[in-house]
């Protein structure tokens, strides 16, 4: 008896991992991998960008300095086979919700395009919640909003160079307005982004998330292309029901996912098989609400 009781303890201290395993499984929402975002939705994915362990947004972006480095790279060079460049290129980024990671993604493929030797322009359109100022700690207050507004006449008086990367300029969005959606409408925008086709090799604009306004759906006729951002362990799965619908509808051009924050470290055989190599640590990024993770950081805004 003593041997059998010695037996259903090993069993059960067996078994109930795999049982808690199994209901945390069932309970999680959230999308892990590509692999989940591609069972949801025929929107094609461009790429997937790894965890980021460092405070701050801009990674570092010299060759092979980071996993991220390289996705970023690989990212730019599949806009090239996406875009049908130089007649399009102005690429909207934008996600469902505040938090997954779409101003990362549009301020590090902005200074990736223009480590290629490309003028680039860096629209920061998102008028709520204003981002690229604060994250290249621009010193003046006025953005895009004085110019839309009718303040200003000159938009290039508002743009802002980084000493480090002089191919890239910044065009902030300012102080937040009482009516986005009206200074969006404004063929003032529409004349900003023809007169910069003509100056800039790429013109990046970091758009509201779509989940709650319409703003970036009316910013859509000044696009080439739309990147949508979601989050491994952040983004509903359930949101991929909305991009269908997004889709469907035609509300967004050329639309393609990225995958943003993936756990390279558990997936670590796959993407040694799919790209060539592994990575020991990874990077990605998200502004939204203070999230700690045992192993992967602490997010930041």
């Amino acid at each position: 008896h003593r041997n059998m009781i010695m037996v259903g303890f090993l069993l059960l201290g067996l078994l109930l991992p795999a049982v808690l395993i199994y209901v945390l499984d069932l309970l999680n929402n959230t999308i892990r991998t590509r692999e989940d975002v591609e069972k949801k939705t025929s929107v094609p994915v461009l790429t997937e960008l790894a965890h980021n362990v460092h405070d701050g947004i801009i990674i570092d972006h010299r060759p092979n300095a980071s996993s991220n480095s390289e996705l970023f790279r690989l990212l730019r060079t599949k806009l090239q086979f996406a875009l049908d460049y130089p007649k399009e290129k102005v690429i909207l980024v934008t996600s469902t919700m505040s938090g997954e990671g779409k101003t990362f993604v549009s301020i590090n493929l902005s200074l990736m395009l223009s480590l290629a030797d490309k003028k680039v322009l860096l629209m920061g359109m998102d008028l709520r919640k204003p981002q690229m100022a604060k994250h290249f700690d621009i010193p003046f207050q006025e953005g895009i909003t004085s110019y839309l507004s009718g303040q200003l006449d000159n938009y290039k008086s508002l743009l802002y160079t980084p000493k480090e990367y002089p191919n890239i300029d910044i065009l902030p969005a300012g102080s937040i307005p009482p009516n986005p959606n009206e200074l969006i409408l404004k063929n003032r925008l529409d004349q900003l982004v023809e007169d910069a086709n003509k100056e800039y090799d790429y013109i990046v604009i970091d758009t509201a998330p779509v989940g709650g306004v319409s703003d970036t759906f009316l910013i859509d006729r000044l696009a080439d292309i739309s990147l949508y951002v979601c989050r491994a362990e952040y983004t509903d799965i359930r949101n991929m029901e909305f991009v269908n619908r997004i889709q469907k509808e035609q509300n967004l051009r050329k639309m393609y996912l990225i995958v943003n924050d993936v756990d390279l470290d558990s997936n670590l055989y796959s993407y040694r098989r799919k790209y060539g190599y592994g990575y020991g640590y990874g990077y990605g990024y998200g502004y939204g609400p203070k999230k700690r993770k045992k192993k992967r950081g602490e997010v930041i805004e």
